[in-house]
């Protein structure tokens, strides 16, 4: 069994990443398409920047030792608070932030009134029993 659950957690996004572009991919050219970022102005932009990062992450997951997740990251919030986290507390708001954006992309496929993925969990064999 994976006990990384960091790293589940991403594997998780990563997989629901997927099934969503898949899902973009089926919608008509006729359906309206808004990206705010210049840089990404199609789907396919913006699954070549997934892909980039994904490798990013996972090359930064797979070499960080978990005797560092609670070293301290201190930075300057928005309102220009300082303010101090562990690592893996700020890994986990990445990957279960993600989660919040899967639940918007699920609210949007609903009102075009198309089935939205599946966000579930279980059954993406993560787990190996």
């Amino acid at each position: 069994m994976n006990t990384n659950y960091v790293r589940t957690l991403f594997d998780y996004n990563w997989k629901i990443r997927e099934k969503w572009f898949e899902w973009c991919r089926k919608i008509s050219e006729e359906e309206p398409k808004v990206f705010s970022f210049e840089e990404y102005k199609n789907l396919d932009s913006i699954i070549q920047f997934s892909s980039d990062t994904k490798t990013k992450t996972l090359n930064y997951i797979e070499n960080l030792n978990p005797s560092s997740y609670h070293n301290v990251l201190s930075a300057t919030n928005k309102k220009g608070d300082k303010v101090s986290h562990y690592y893996v507390e700020v890994l986990l708001h990445i990957a279960v932030h993600e989660v919040h954006h899967i639940g918007q992309l699920s609210v949007w496929a609903r009102e075009l009134e198309k089935e939205p993925v599946s966000a579930n969990l279980i059954g993406l064999d993560l787990f190996k029993v």
